[in-house]
């Protein structure tokens, strides 16, 4: 998929959830296809080599539990969100302020949607 078509996806979703401070699009060797964040000063390729290792250690978890594949990662911090979703192309990771808490299921819903799309 093109960086063009990538970046009116995630344009779209962030559009549609104001909440959602930032999405970073990577493949699974942890290279940013394309990534927008409202504060410049984050460093999108940090963020993607950090997704990708949490989701690899996250999976082999889920696997070593006999839980199945890896769905999503959810981290709460102290001024908001972190949501990682994964499939077998890309990873995906959204940042959303502390204000999203009530909105975080509709947000789950949408990053899952335009992982679908991205596929």
């Amino acid at each position: 998929m093109s960086e063009s078509r990538i970046r009116e996806l995630v344009a779209e979703t962030m559009d549609k959830i104001p909440e959602i401070e930032g999405i970073v699009v990577s493949n699974l060797q942890g290279k940013v296809l394309f990534g927008h964040t409202l504060d410049a000063a984050i460093d999108q390729n940090e963020i993607a080599r950090l997704s990708l290792r949490m989701a690899q250690d996250a999976a082999s978890l889920s696997r070593t539990t006999d839980k199945g594949g890896l769905k999503e990662i959810n981290i709460s911090s102290e001024q908001g969100f972190l949501l990682i979703l994964g499939d077998p192309k890309f990873v995906l990771t959204a940042i959303t302020g502390s204000d999203s808490r009530e909105q975080l299921g509709l947000i789950k819903m949408t990053l899952k949607k335009l992982l679908v799309k991205l596929k």
